[in-house]
């Protein structure tokens, strides 16, 4: 390899996992990991000291042993992460910066490949950085982001090569506990009838979106799903569901009534890793002669510890 040309990173894009914290629980206001993994926690906030972390690194084949040093650098220090569905908070990154291999400051017998020991960072090139919650989390926020090109390599600083950029993956998890939640874009949705003038029409959606007990002219089973909760705890919970007896739909004046309504947690289920995601489904019966139009409506769902 000429000198001043990047090295070529092995493997896949580095990921800084700073596992999950439960919000509320008091403690810290933010979180920073060091190149080597190692977690700091520091300020007075609603963090806990987060569990699952796994530090950053990448790793380089095909460097030319003689030109043995590694420059990173970000191309940003800092950046505003988004969850991956809206929560009510946003994710402050900070001080992000990189370990760079000098010959000036490992021993010469020193190589960078893939099976290579490098002292106290066997991996390789190793990531720091600090998070801070920005906002008051409604539900559990799930932070999982790629800062495209953000960290920048490069063979020996100041040689008057190009630098080639690295994609680096952010995660955190910040849980709310005891609380539930209904998951984004789900619904009880029944589809769409065809009219009938000569019977009366019933469709059953299980918990897990199938259909059963169908007695239905025509249904559209693309528009057919069942309805989709999550509950968070960061204990191993068992929970109960409760559900009503039946439920109202309105098209004006008109009305269509949904009962039956079962959940996939009847039996009662168990919190896992800090959430337990639940299906909701039901019967619905159209009379004949029905009302032509959309027919919407609510109904409450509870859970019990």
């Amino acid at each position: 390899m000429q000198q001043g040309q990047a090295a070529t990173p092995s493997g896949s894009t580095p990921v800084m996992d700073f596992g999950e914290s439960v919000y509320g629980a008091g403690g810290y206001d933010s979180i920073s990991m060091g190149v080597v993994g190692t977690i700091r926690t520091t300020g007075t906030g609603y963090l806990s000291a987060p569990t699952g972390t796994s530090r950053a690194y990448i790793t380089f084949s095909g460097m030319d042993p003689k030109n043995k040093y590694v420059w990173l650098k970000p191309a940003r220090q800092s950046a505003t992460l988004q969850p991956v569905s809206a929560c009510g908070a946003t994710l402050a990154v900070s001080s992000l910066s990189a370990y760079n291999f000098s010959p000036s400051t490992k021993p010469s017998s020193y190589t960078i490949g893939t099976s290579t020991t490098f002292a106290y960072y066997p991996e390789g090139a190793g990531f720091s950085a600090t998070i801070q919650l920005e906002g008051t989390p409604n539900k559990t926020c799930i932070f999982d982001a790629t800062l495209a090109g953000e960290i920048l390599y490069l063979e020996k600083k100041n040689s008057g090569g190009k630098y080639s950029p690295l994609d680096l993956i952010i995660r955190f998890k910040v849980i709310l506990p005891d609380s539930f939640s209904h998951d984004e874009n789900a619904e009880l949705n029944f589809g769409t009838f065809c009219s009938s003038s000569s019977q009366d029409q019933t469709l059953t959606i299980t918990p897990s979106g199938t259909v059963g007990g169908a007695s239905v002219v025509c249904p559209a089973s693309a528009d057919i799903s069942a309805d989709s909760f999550t509950v968070y705890n960061p204990s191993s919970e068992t929970f109960t569901v409760s559900l009503p007896s039946s439920a109202t739909l309105y098209n004006g004046d008109n009305t269509l009534t949904v009962q039956n309504f079962t959940s996939s947690c009847d039996m009662g289920c168990t919190t896992l890793n800090g959430e337990k995601q639940f299906g909701v489904g039901g019967t619905i019966t159209v009379p004949r002669n029905a009302a032509v139009g959309e027919y919407v409506g609510n109904y409450t769902v509870g859970i019990t510890y």
